[in-house]
């Protein structure tokens, strides 16, 4: 039986969950930061996800906290921008 690993390189891994960003998930839809804010915005509404926020290092050096995505979400999104 043959593996596919299609995220392999994407998004951030934790405890063997894989969470992307809101760029990340822009840049593998290649959609506009409005259109996915949007669809996001409408997805929590409507209960169907939740992100998480985490804290990073910006490359300005300082902490910044950025809401984050797991894997199931960012398919759910794509969905939603491509239907």
């Amino acid at each position: 039986m043959m593996e596919i690993n299609a995220f392999e390189d994407f998004g951030i891994k934790s405890n063997g969950e894989v969470f992307a960003t809101r760029k990340q998930i822009e840049e593998l839809y290649q959609v506009p930061t409005m259109t996915l804010s949007d669809n996001i915005k409408k997805l929590k509404h409507d209960g169907l996800i939740n992100g998480t926020k985490i804290r990073m290092v910006a490359q300005d050096g300082k902490n910044r906290e950025v809401e984050v995505f797991n894997l199931q979400v960012a398919i759910a999104a794509g969905f939603r921008l491509r239907s």
